[in-house]
């Protein structure tokens, strides 16, 4: 017999989602038009080359890293990553990003850090590797239940008694502090932080990135630290509280106001400044139509 998929939309409040997530959150509090055509109507891009090549990092490194915390020994790790880069499905006309980059890619960062002093923890009695998480906040919603907040995380490392939670990203861009601005604050820095502490009954410093650069000639890596107080994710939760608010009261409006200030870095600057009244085919040119529907975790 099939289980049944929990919504979620708030039954009540249909254009409020029941469960968010870090990206949600910071769509949301960057510009709540964006946050509308996003989720609200479930306009999305085609997966990018770029981060198609991403997942698939991930994943190939993710294998490695359980083979080898399961007994593997190094060379039979490399093996686990010949056979998982070779696999990947990536789109072709990239040639930054093929099976063969990925294959380099991840070959290099196993090398580069084959004497890595961060060593995966474990969690309920399992290497802490793909991670899901899951918690309550303490605001109710229009149906009277609890928002959650939902999750997936890289690792949790240790290093000398201080856990972090490990996320890996890849980019083309260069490894400069202007990239890492990014990320220092970023909601989902605390987000993940916050998680982890949940999720492992441990307290966590906070963040590291762990990037790779994917270039056409050559493959670079780099770390960056983002530690956070207990009152900076207290902060964190105060934010994802006003976050929410803010979606309470555009749904009962039924409007979701532009945010100019952020059209710089949005994937639907090119709908937006459109008369009204075609935007829509705009949007059925450019983009894919998937609004979701279940808060089913991914496979």
């Amino acid at each position: 017999m099939n289980k049944t998929k929990e919504p979620y939309w708030v039954e009540n409040q249909p254009n409020v989602p029941r469960v968010w997530s870090a990206s949600s959150l910071s769509t949301i509090l960057a510009c709540p038009r964006r946050f509308e055509l996003r989720y609200i109507e479930g306009w999305e891009k085609a997966e990018s080359a770029a981060l198609a090549f991403g997942k698939e990092f991930h994943r190939v490194l993710e294998a490695c890293d359980l083979a080898a915390e399961t007994g593997a020994s190094p060379e039979e790790t490399r093996r686990v990553a010949v056979r998982e880069s070779l696999k990947a499905f990536l789109p072709p006309g990239d040639n930054s990003r093929t099976n063969f980059t990925l294959l380099r890619a991840t070959l290099f960062y196993l090398d580069h850090y084959k004497d890595d002093p961060y060593k995966i923890i474990q969690v309920n009695d399992k290497p802490a590797i793909e991670l899901y998480f899951r918690f309550a906040l303490d605001l109710t919603n229009a149906d009277g239940e609890n928002y959650y907040i939902q999750g997936y995380m890289d690792e949790f490392r240790d290093l000398s008694g201080d856990l972090f939670v490990w996320e890996r990203k890849t980019t083309a861009k260069s490894l400069s502090d202007y990239y890492f601005n990014q990320f220092d604050p970023n909601i989902q820095m605390g987000i993940y932080t916050v998680g982890a502490q949940i999720l492992a009954h441990k307290s966590f410093a906070g963040v590291v990135l762990d990037v790779t650069q994917t270039l056409v000639g050559s493959t670079n890596f780099t770390r960056r630290w983002i530690k956070l107080s207990e009152e900076q994710l207290d902060e964190t939760l105060e934010n994802a509280l006003s976050a929410i608010r803010l979606a309470e009261r555009c749904a009962q409006a039924n409007y979701w106001p532009q945010n100019t200030s952020a059209c710089g870095i949005c994937d639907f600057k090119d709908v937006c400044n459109k008369q009204p009244k075609v935007r829509h085919q705009w949007l059925k040119s450019g983009f894919l139509e998937n609004r979701r529907e279940t808060t089913e975790q991914r496979k």
